[in-house]
């Protein structure tokens, strides 16, 4: 798998590290694997899940500005409290596993 350029030129790890192996790992039905390379990989995957059915025109048009709003900044806070998280020594365990 490509190495992550930020882990590569600074040695944190970004919110999306291994989601490469954990959509590999996914793709193969091997759940743990997946977990192990990304934990908020079902997250991910719900996220994006919603986002398309909102798009596609699932709920009424203000339920779905209102849903893209929320979205938006639920989303953008996950993600960045999950980038902090998982750089945190007491957190290593949201570090992705089997990393070269």
């Amino acid at each position: 798998m490509p190495p992550c350029p930020l882990h590569a030129l600074t040695g944190l790890w970004c919110p999306f590290c291994g989601l490469t192996r954990a959509a590999w790992a996914v793709g193969h039905l091997r759940w743990r694997l997946a977990m192990d390379a990304n934990p908020l990989a079902p997250a991910y995957l719900v996220g994006v899940i919603v986002f398309l059915w909102v798009l596609a025109g699932g709920p009424t048009p203000r339920v779905r500005l209102e849903l893209l709003r929320a979205g938006r900044w639920l989303a953008s806070a996950g993600v960045l409290g999950f980038a902090v998280a998982r750089n945190l020594p007491a957190l290593a365990v949201l570090a992705p596993h089997g990393h070269p």
